[in-house]
């Protein structure tokens, strides 16, 4: 596949492209409705599990993001953002691949990492060789085939979404976030990873988590 001279910035979450043109390569707005309930911080983080920013987590990327975990062992951990929707569609970034058919898919931006490179999730109950399974029935590839495979289906947006770039951490680091009480961590939906451009997603779940209180003046006690 071709690629052109790309242009990409991200500023706080928000994804502009110029002239960009990405390459699938071969392996190497209703808001969901759901209970979030956080486990406890004892709880190893697992393929499938969400991460979800604490309020005090003040970072371009990560600030009010929720993470579908799709590795997480030894060498490191990975994920993809789920609640960065951008502005552009398939047929934006990939060229030699039907126009009609990719502008029904929108692309989010998964992490900062990688973002020369589309990356896919995929809703189903059916295994898909050669994707990943990450968990019960969402897969994860980076597949020119099966990419392919799943355009050919004419599998719906609401259960295919495309992502540039993914978060990455090395062997530790997140456990040591986590500990810190930089990310939330409950169990994974299906429901919640493929809502409608997770519009408000974070908010949900944030209301949850960590309820805000009720304050009170400064001096109150002071009368």
């Amino acid at each position: 596949m071709r690629l052109l001279p790309a242009l990409l910035i991200v500023c706080l979450g928000t994804l502009m492209f110029a002239g960009y043109r990405v390459a699938l390569a071969e392996p190497a707005n209703p808001t969901p409705t759901a209970r979030f309930t956080s486990e406890s911080w004892d709880t190893e983080p697992a393929p499938g599990m969400l991460l979800v920013a604490a309020r005090e987590l003040r970072d371009p990327f990560f600030g009010q993001s929720v993470i579908l975990l799709l590795q997480h062992d030894i060498t490191g951990s990975k994920g993809l953002i789920l609640n960065r929707l951008s502005d552009w569609r398939l047929s934006d970034v990939v060229s030699d691949i039907d126009g009609a058919q990719a502008d029904q898919y929108p692309l989010f931006f998964g992490g900062p990492m990688g973002v020369h490179k589309v990356v896919m999730l995929v809703h189903t109950a059916d295994a898909v060789a050669p994707a990943r399974q990450v968990t019960d029935d969402i897969y994860f590839s980076d597949s020119r085939r099966v990419f392919e495979k799943l355009l050919a289906a004419r599998t719906p947006a609401d259960e295919l979404h495309f992502y540039l770039g993914y978060a990455g951490w090395t062997t530790g680091q997140l456990a040591g976030e986590i500990a810190r009480g930089s990310w939330h961590l409950v169990e994974g939906d299906p429901k919640v990873v493929f809502g409608a451009g997770n519009k408000g997603l974070w908010e949900q779940m944030i209301n949850e988590l960590e309820p805000n209180g009720i304050m009170v003046q400064a001096d109150s006690w002071q009368r």
